[in-house]
């Protein structure tokens, strides 16, 4: 009779069989029973005590965790995970390294914001930096293989990434506020002194403020509920059609006691466009006045969705995004929602070097 494969078996399925079994028939396959159950038993021991070598390891980030961390934590998450873990190695100068280049980065990170366009797509900006450190930490530090055959060192919890990555990005958002906004308030300083914005603050009804094209109803109400004849309310920003090198101004006015919206023919971009603006509005039900004072031309809409009418302008004549900014200036009317008054940059030099 052929021995069974005694090899193949659990270690349930062979202490079932030795219970079971002749033990005075069978001498040699009880022994060989006893003998796999006893090699079993060993490397359940040597597994149970690499489980418990591993509590006394040094904890470590994952290439995964550090990349995910710094997706979702920012910058300064990634700065950490690659500190935390050259520490965790030993390695000083790597750890001194990685900590100045960083802190370089993150700087020159949070000044470029002020003059990334808004076409930018966003989602790239957290993919580089999280990629960096990701192949920093694949390549240069811990992966997972090198993980398993060590005693030394195990990942950290998800729990303890998820933390880092939330302090980390409240921390960086406070500090990167305060850095761009003490910026901002120099250069605006600057651009305050100079001669361009002296001669505005003559005129005290007139008053500027930063908006974008998604406020432009609520601007359009509270100019036909607050406004009076002569009020107006100017939206001046660049276009981001290529070619398109001057700023644009379009604005809603009160005349006759009638708000209307108004093509003024003066800049480069209102003569070339004039036409176009005619086309729009009559292709779209609009009646279209040709006007003057004070010796200006100007066209002008007062039927009609005019808000709608603003934004189709915008959109299909200069592709201007939700998003865009652009400077209103506001003549003899309440804004509201809008607080922070930037009169000092309405200026030649303000549209053309700070709102490209």
């Amino acid at each position: 009779m052929n021995e069974p494969n005694y090899k193949s078996c659990n270690s349930d399925e062979l202490q079932n069989i030795l219970s079971h079994i002749d033990h005075d028939a069978w001498p040699d396959r009880v022994l060989k029973i006893k003998a796999l159950l006893a090699d079993r038993a060993q490397d359940e021991e040597s597994k149970i005590a690499e489980v418990v070598d591993k509590t006394n390891a040094v904890d470590i980030f994952s290439p995964r965790q550090i990349f995910l961390g710094s997706y979702l934590g920012g910058p300064v998450a990634a700065l950490y995970y690659l500190k935390s873990n050259y520490k965790a190695l030993n390695n000083t100068v790597a750890e001194k390294n990685v900590l100045f280049a960083g802190g370089i980065f993150i700087a020159l990170l949070t000044v470029s914001l002020l003059y990334i366009p808004d076409n930018f797509p966003r989602l790239a900006i957290p993919l580089f930096y999280s990629g960096i450190a990701l192949l920093i930490s694949e390549n240069l530090q811990i992966n997972r293989e090198k993980e398993a055959a060590s005693k030394e060192y195990r990942f950290c919890s998800s729990w303890r990434v998820a933390k880092v990555a939330i302090v980390s990005l409240v921390g960086y958002f406070i500090v990167a506020f305060g850095l761009l906004y003490a910026i901002e308030s120099s250069r605006l300083t600057q651009l305050a002194n100079t001669p361009e914005s002296e001669s505005l603050f003559k005129d005290q009804e007139m008053k500027f403020y930063v908006v974008s094209r998604k406020d432009i109803r609520t601007i359009y109400n509270q100019l036909e509920n607050s406004g009076t004849n002569q009020s107006f309310a100017i939206f001046a920003f660049f276009p981001n059609n290529e070619g398109k090198n001057n700023h644009v101004e379009i604005q809603f006015g009160i005349e006759n006691n009638r708000i209307g919206l108004d093509w003024v023919l003066l800049g480069e971009n209102k003569e070339k466009d004039k036409n176009k603006f005619i086309d729009l509005a009559r292709t779209n039900g609009y009646k279209v006045k040709n006007l003057e004072m004070n010796d200006v031309k100007y066209l002008r809409v007062e039927s009609g969705d005019l808000v709608g009418l603003m934004e189709q302008v915008m959109i299909q004549l200069y592709d201007v995004s939700p998003s865009k900014k652009m400077e209103l200036i506001a003549n003899k009317f309440k804004v509201k929602e809008f607080p922070f008054s930037l009169a000092e940059l309405y200026s030649d030099f303000y549209m053309s070097e700070s709102n490209r």
